[in-house]
């Protein structure tokens, strides 16, 4: 990884630091009379925002050696600028895309077959003028959406029907401002969590907090339940956050832990029966960097590996998961302007954006140090034809309904 276009990738966020994630897994098929037979993987596609033109840039991903190939870039969620965070359902049949500049959520059917996305019958739904939807997230069954709006401390809250259709809850916002706080929050990542209890978590940049909700059983609204400085007893700065089992991890930018100047990862313990009931601070780990700060972060689905992209160090790190938490991080280099990073389902291709180039990175994960390999020559344009000022702001992959042999 010793050369410019020799480039990995790891998460992010934008403007002020966040990224989503989420990658969609196929289904199994069964008949009557016996088990069904062994599930096909479907097709992997990659998406990603880039939030200069609001385009979507589409891939095709090749299942064995993980390179891809641009499929489109002529879709696009909104007009001007603004193409901000994105998921897709867990199905992979639906994807929905942000706009913090137009104040919409774009509704997208996917092909299961090319990736190519056509507007769902509902198209779009505004937020309101005013507000500035950045980050998303799925319920674990896909049924449930939640958007912060950074700007309006609050988050929005849809239920999604077969059709991939939102309609607004009933109250449809929750406040992220805990009732002993005053500050501006500026919620820039949510993470959903299915571990024991339903949960909602959301990162508060500016107040330094992290806020958990309880998820109602029936109807999926959201309730504060508890908030906690993200550097345990003091607030740092948290970009984004991931929730994996019993623990959540947040990308921290604060100075006040032993992360030192060039941030950490803090850890908390969540719902569940091996921890106390709510979020339990465990320790921040430090980057390995002098400067800089980890705007976001991946944990690998299927590896004990955790990475961070470090903004202002143009690189990444690559943390082991140990029982204790996190261990020592290896610095990956030379990932200038380090965006969104996400893997593959399988967890062993790893992309990210480079927001100041206009590519999306991909290489290849050594599982068992985390090492990251370019392939495909270590970058592709988010574009075609190639455009540098695209700024990607967060990509994804999905992987399409699986088929029977």
């Amino acid at each position: 990884m010793g050369t410019r276009a020799v480039k990995a990738v790891c998460l992010v966020v934008i403007g002020a630091s966040l990224a989503w994630l989420v990658a969609g897994c196929g289904h199994s098929i069964q008949t009557s009379g016996g088990p069904g037979p062994t599930p096909i993987p479907g097709p992997e596609f990659v998406y990603a925002t880039n939030n200069a033109d609001s385009a979507i840039s589409i891939y095709s991903a090749d299942a064995k050696t993980g390179i891809l190939s641009l499929v489109s870039s002529s879709t696009t969620a909104g007009s001007g600028a603004g193409a901000a965070g994105l998921t897709a359902t867990p199905n992979g049949k639906f994807l929905y895309a942000l706009n913090s500049q137009t104040s919409e959520i774009f509704c997208f059917s996917i092909n299961e077959t090319t990736g190519l996305l056509t507007p769902t019958s509902q198209g779009s739904i505004s937020t309101g003028a005013g507000t500035q939807p950045v980050a998303l997230t799925l319920s674990e069954g896909g049924n449930f959406l939640y958007v912060v709006d950074k700007q309006n401390d609050q988050i929005f809250q849809y239920s999604v029907n077969a059709q991939g259709i939102l309609k607004p809850l009933v109250p449809p916002t929750v406040s992220v401002v805990p009732s002993d706080s005053t500050l501006h929050q500026a919620p820039v990542s949510i993470t959903y969590s299915a571990f024991a209890t339903a949960a909602v978590f959301v990162a508060n940049q500016n107040s330094g907090l992290i806020v958990s909700f309880d998820v109602a059983k029936n109807g999926g609204q959201l309730s504060i339940s508890e908030d906690i400085p993200s550097l345990g007893t003091v607030a740092g700065i948290p970009n984004w956050l991931q929730i994996s089992g019993a623990t959540l991890y947040v990308a921290d930018g604060g100075l006040n832990s032993p992360g030192g100047p060039g941030g950490q990862v803090s850890i908390f313990g969540v719902l569940g029966s091996i921890f106390p009931p709510g979020m339990s601070f465990l320790g921040a780990v430090g980057t390995g960097n002098s400067a800089g700060q980890p705007v976001g972060l991946w944990v690998d689905p299927f590896f004990p590996l955790l990475f961070t992209a470090n903004d202002g160090a143009d690189n990444a790190s690559a943390y082991p998961i140990v029982a204790t938490g996190l261990g020592t991080p290896s610095i990956q280099d030379n990932f200038t302007s380090l965006g969104n990073v996400t893997t593959d389902p399988t967890g062993i291709f790893f992309y990210g954006t480079d927001t100041s180039e206009g590519l999306i990175f991909q290489g290849s994960i050594a599982t068992s140090t985390g090492a990251i390999s370019p392939i495909g020559g270590g970058s592709i344009p988010t574009e075609s034809p190639a455009n540098p000022g695209s700024k990607p702001f967060q990509v994804i992959v999905v992987q399409t309904p699986a088929t029977s042999p």
